[in-house]
């Protein structure tokens, strides 16, 4: 079974507290999913605190053994993960 969770505003600094707030309770409403996928085709600023989000959800996931995945990833997070060197080890799973 699959689910979609829908990201809007910033994944900045500023906002990651609240981001991370809202991804663990859909989350916790999606506990039997075994596959999400977290659409960023709203996400309009990011700095260096997003590739932190993604790395620390997938990891979340991958130790309760569920697939997480990123649409839609806005370009300068991309940018941001080729920089810190994440974006070959994460490229399967953002797009």
């Amino acid at each position: 079974m699959s689910a979609q969770i829908i990201l809007v505003g910033s994944l900045t600094f500023e906002s990651i507290e609240r981001l991370n707030r809202e991804m663990s309770e859909q989350l916790s409403k999606l506990a039997d999913t075994t596959e999400v996928e977290v659409d960023l085709q709203q996400i309009n600023e990011v700095d260096s605190s997003g590739v932190s989000f993604v790395c620390y959800w997938l990891r979340y996931m991958r130790q309760r053994q569920r697939v997480l995945s990123f649409r839609h990833a806005p370009t300068n997070l991309l940018s941001l993960m080729a920089l810190y060197g994440v974006n070959e080890f994460l490229q399967a799973m953002i797009t």
